[in-house]
């Protein structure tokens, strides 16, 4: 495998024999995959090992599924096997896998066993069979937070402890999120659409479709308070003034006053 091969573009220059690499493309080893990671937006047609490239390679767009072709691709797959998959259910998938792609045709085998003998899957289906990633639990969380939903938001916590997931690790994930919110509702506020956003943040636009709902009902000053908190707990956490597993629940009630 080959990462980075700026010399395929106009500007980069080779660290080893390019004229080999292009001799090498004229008669390929049969016993051998060679795989080249270009993460350009084009290549330069104009140099020789491109052109050898073009007539001997199978070129791969290996760039982000948006959500329509994702759906398409995965209802496709299932229906390949003769599995339906209904609408309420492609959406839960989706949420579930947070819209990466990869989850999703991860997701299919799994489904596709399930559903063999009667050919159909509903939601419940898919949340039986396809647990929720850690970021989305985490979003559950910073929804149940702002809410000041104490009940939940313990609920929620505790139940990531009982995954074994560490405190410190789960306050890392809830600031991540909140940062979000806070650039997302900043892009809101100047006009921006959910895509051009997403761009600017390099952010799954699925992420960027969530914490949109989530900012147009959020006041921005609870999510700056929150922000704040939350910092302020994990430094506290961190030097050793607060029990790591407690902290969490005290920055929850404190925020809930």
């Amino acid at each position: 495998m080959i990462s980075n091969p700026d010399f395929l573009t106009g500007g980069g220059k080779a660290d080893g024999d390019v004229d080999a690499l292009t001799n090498y493309l004229k008669a390929p080893a049969e016993s051998t995959v060679l795989v080249l990671i270009a993460d350009y937006a084009k290549l330069d047609a104009r140099k020789k090992v491109v052109k050898a490239l073009k007539k001997v390679a199978q070129f791969i767009d290996a760039g982000p599924v948006d959500e329509r072709q994702a759906r398409s691709n995965i209802t496709q797959q299932l229906r390949a096997s003769g599995v339906e998959l209904d609408p309420d259910g492609m959406s839960v998938l989706f949420s579930r896998t947070q819209g990466d792609y990869s989850a999703m045709v991860a997701a299919v085998p799994i489904l596709r066993t399930y559903a063999m003998s009667s050919g159909r899957l509903t939601a419940r289906d898919v949340e039986r069979l396809v647990p929720k990633q850690l970021n989305d639990s985490v979003f559950d969380l910073v929804s149940a937070v702002l809410r000041r939903d104490v009940t939940q938001a313990l609920g929620l916590y505790r139940d990531l402890l009982a995954q074994k997931e560490e405190p410190l690790r789960l306050i890392s994930l809830l600031e991540s999120q909140f940062r979000l919110l806070l650039q997302v509702e900043t892009y809101v506020s100047r006009g921006y659409t959910q895509g051009a956003a997403a761009e600017q943040l390099s952010v799954h636009p699925y992420r960027v479709k969530l914490a949109w709902g989530e900012v147009r009902k959020l006041r921005r000053a609870d999510m700056d308070a929150a922000y704040v908190m939350l910092v302020n707990t994990e430094a506290a956490m961190k030097r050793g003034t607060v029990d790591k597993v407690l902290g969490f629940e005290l920055f929850v009630l404190q925020f809930a006053k």
